[in-house]
């Protein structure tokens, strides 16, 4: 049987203290640009548990890393790295844009 793979989302806040991992984050995507900023964007379902009004906030700085797992490996593979640009919520649930970081 071939392996599946499964993406997760982690959110750290900006002490690095606090990581809170999405395993239902939905319509997944993300991009990269070699001369501009690359994005994401990923919704968090309203029945989540782990979606609380606390601890996803885009006032304070949160870092988001999106993960990779095939289902027959130990470990996940980091495959996007930015931050929190902005929050919407919305009859689906709370849908997180990201920004990637970029040296000048």
């Amino acid at each position: 049987m071939p392996a599946t793979a499964g993406y997760q989302v982690h959110l750290l806040n900006k002490d690095g203290t606090t990581t809170i991992e999405f395993n239902q984050a939905v319509n997944l995507a993300w991009e990269w640009y070699e001369n501009e900023v690359g994005r994401c964007v990923f919704t968090i379902p309203w029945n989540d548990p782990k979606l609380t009004a606390t601890n996803l906030s885009d006032v304070a700085f949160s870092e988001i890393r999106i993960y990779r797992k095939e289902s027959d490996e130990a470990t996940a593979t980091l495959v996007w790295q930015g931050f929190v640009a902005y929050i919407v919520d919305d009859k689906d649930g709370t849908t997180v844009y990201g920004l990637t970081y970029m040296e000048c």
